[in-house]
């Protein structure tokens, strides 16, 4: 009899050794998942640290380009200015010899002469008006970002 309590026994044994390396397997294994988990995140850290330099240099570039782009615009609307200004005085000299034109010929041309000149003068006025339009739309543009 005595064998037969130890032997009652056994399976009891057995089912604590099993659950006992069951245990000692799932510990294993979350100290697995821990150190693999551990890993992950150093990498993540190191990519994150990787991507804001990135960031960073992509933000300064645009900054760069966006002060030369800046420049840019200042010069060009400098020449525009200067430009104008040459068009303007151009436009004033045009009109002050036209002005100067028509007196004189009122007082030497005949009357088909002085009709003609002043046709061509109008014409001319006409023209110096729709380049004076057209000044002020490029101006518009310039100012309003169209081009």
């Amino acid at each position: 009899m005595s064998v037969l309590k130890y032997a009652a026994g056994i399976p009891a044994v057995g089912a604590v050794i099993a659950s006992l390396y069951g245990g000692l397997q799932y510990v294993n294994n979350l100290q697995n998942t821990i150190e693999s988990n551990k890993e992950t995140i150093v990498e993540l850290k190191m990519a994150d640290k990787s991507i804001d330099k990135d960031i960073s240099n992509h933000v300064e570039k645009l900054v760069i380009r966006l002060k030369a782009v800046e420049n840019l615009y200042k010069q060009g609307s400098e020449r525009m200015l200067i430009e104008m200004t040459n068009i303007a005085g151009e436009v004033a000299g045009v009109r002050a010899q036209t002005d100067t034109l028509r007196d004189q010929s009122h007082k030497t041309a005949s009357g088909a002469e002085v009709q003609a000149l002043e046709n061509s003068y109008y014409k001319l006025q006409d023209e110096l008006r729709q380049f004076k339009y057209d000044l002020k739309e490029i101006e518009r543009k310039i100012t309003d970002g169209g081009y």
